[in-house]
This record gives C-alpha cells, structure tokens and sequence, in this order.
C-alpha cells in the first residue's frame, strides 16, 4: 500500500525490507526538469535513467555500467549504491524486488509496454541472470490512470483480443454504450499471475493520475508535466 509522505508516495510494503519504492506527485514538482528530478538523490548514489520510448528493453546495471541508456524503459540491479528512475503521465511503474536474492526492479508499462508484455521481460532477468525464485519476488504496481478514466477505441480493444484470452479481455476492459474503458493494472496483474507470481505478493493499488495530485498527460494534455518514479536500497 502507498502512504502518502506529501511531495510522494511510497510502498510501505518494500520499506520494510529496507527498499525505498516512490511515486512522486505535483507538491514534488515536475521531474522533466533535472534539478527536480534529483531532489531524493543522496551523495551515496548513482543516478541511473533512461529515454523511456515504449519498448520492452530492460537494461542489467552492473558494476561497470553507464548512468543513462537511450531507448530504455527498465531496470534492474543487485547494486546498492545506484537510484533507479522512471518517468510518468499515466502509463504504469511496476516495481520488483527480490527478498532472497536483493535484488530491485523498475520498468514502465504503458498500454504499449503492456501489450509487449515488459513485465515478463523483466521478471525473465530476474529468474534466468540472477536466479531468482518466483516465490521470493514481490511486485509493487505504482500510481497510473484507473479504468474509468481510460477511454480506448474499437481497435485498440481489437488488437488486444488478438493476443490476450478472452479470461483476461473480461476483466480488464469495460464497456459503457459505446465507449470502451482499459484496466492497465488489472491485466498486468492477470500477466503476473500467470507468470508464476502469487498474488499475495502482488501489491496494487486504486490510487490514479488523473484524478489525483499527479501530472496527468490524458487529463492536461500537452501541458503535462511528469510523475517519477524510484527504487533504490535505504
């Protein structure tokens, strides 16, 4: 569950395993601007970030690696001494971390990363390079924009129903007369579940950008500023 800290959020579940997983709202400001972007950031730190582009591309961040990866929308890392980044609008942070192996995870899903599946991506790093146990891994889905604020066309729907089953096409989209709602956290959540993850270790939340104290690209269009969102060891 995220508690409220004013200028963010954070998941109190990864807090206690000594994790700091954020979400920053508009009392933080807008971290499109660097100097903001870096305000959690502490002397002991790396910043590690991305031009996020909508891929499923997942970077590995080693002993030896840079601090900025173009066309990038996802990391992970065993290193204690990096803070991890990603920014927001309304698309979906999914934060991971492994209670065994100690490793963090931060990747963003839009409805595009979603649809390519970035999650698995990301969880596939954490089981075939670091070894991890689906059963040690806890999944934290951060603050993006609820069903009932996100409208989508006929062939968005239509090219979900070509991939997805017809289990998850029931569950994650809604439909009012002739308008058609999405539910990003919903179907990353089926994904999860259908990975291998246990549910009791997926962390959700009904909190939405839209609706809240957050930049919101959907509701503010071009003037939307953006969310960060963050992992790092405490």
């Amino acid at each position: 569950m995220f508690k409220n800290m004013g200028e963010y959020y954070i998941l109190e579940e990864f807090k206690k395993y000594g994790i700091r997983a954020i979400y920053t709202n508009k009392n933080f400001g807008n971290v499109q601007n660097m100097d903001i972007r870096k305000k959690l950031l502490k002397d002991n730190k790396t910043f590690i970030f991305g031009k996020q582009t909508h891929s499923k591309n997942i970077v590995i961040i080693g002993e030896n690696s840079e601090n900025f990866y173009d066309n990038t929308d996802g990391f992970v890392s065993s290193r204690k001494d990096i803070m991890i980044f990603t920014q927001y609008a309304d698309c979906l942070p999914i934060y991971f971390y492994d209670k065994e192996k100690k490793i963090i995870g931060l990747c963003h899903s839009g409805w595009s990363g979603t649809f390519k599946e970035i999650g698995r991506e990301t969880l596939k790093i954490f089981l075939e390079k670091y070894g991890s146990k689906k059963e040690d891994i806890l999944i934290g889905f951060g603050i993006g924009i609820s069903w009932k604020n996100y409208e989508v066309g006929r062939e968005f729907y239509e090219n979900f129903k070509e991939k997805f089953s017809e289990k998850d096409l029931k569950e994650v989209f809604y439909f009012k007369g002739t308008k058609i709602f999405f539910d990003n956290q919903r179907l990353n959540k089926n994904l999860m579940i259908s990975y291998g993850i246990e549910e009791r270790n997926i962390i959700e939340n009904d909190l939405c950008t839209f609706e809240g104290n957050f930049h919101s690209y959907r509701r503010d269009k071009q003037e939307a500023g953006r969310n960060g969102a963050y992992i790092y060891f405490d």
